[in-house]
């Protein structure tokens, strides 16, 4: 019986891993902490992508809890700052976003918070936003990254959220 030929090596490095995240995608992380969700950031800064974090959470914490000193951070809050962002400002952050984006393609997005986002604007004018970001991702090749407690919405409103998003799932990929 012939032996088989063993391929020829074609690469004299090995290959890039696949990226955890698809192009183009729009996760949410439906979790009781957002760790989770900040994880997996990380994970797809290292890739080499460039990102950017919108959060309710103080920027100087997530900053050492997450060593994000390279990322620019914005808090979602009433305080005038400039890293801060009026959560009733919609389309102020929709915008950024977008600049973000288009300035930087491929990029990802964290946005940690959207519970707050409804309590400040309810809740359609909140998917509305959601719904642009999420195209806009979408047509740029980026990620977008929301973080939500299921419990803090009506299973309407996070059933609508659902079927506008993919639900995140995989928790093994967060831990490496």
């Amino acid at each position: 019986m012939p032996r088989r030929k063993t391929p020829k090596k074609t690469r004299s490095t090995p290959p890039t891993p696949p990226s955890l995240l698809r192009k183009g995608v729009t996760y949410l992380f439906e979790f009781e902490e957002p760790s989770k969700a900040f994880l997996v950031f990380k994970k797809v800064l290292s890739e080499k992508k460039k990102g950017l974090c919108i959060s309710r959470c103080y920027p100087p914490h997530l900053k050492e809890d997450f060593q994000l000193e390279q990322i620019p951070i914005y808090w979602l809050t009433r305080q005038k700052d400039n890293m801060t962002l009026d959560p009733v400002q919609l389309n102020g952050i929709s915008h950024i976003v977008q600049q973000f984006i288009a300035a930087s393609s491929p990029t990802i997005v964290l946005l940690d918070g959207i519970e707050y986002l409804i309590m400040q604007n309810d809740f359609k004018p909140v998917l509305r936003f959601i719904q642009h970001i999420r195209d806009e991702v979408l047509i740029q090749g980026s990620n977008l990254l929301l973080t939500l407690s299921p419990e803090t919405l009506s299973l309407s409103e996070v059933r609508l959220l659902e079927r506008e998003l993919e639900i995140f799932k995989d928790e093994k990929q967060t831990e490496r």
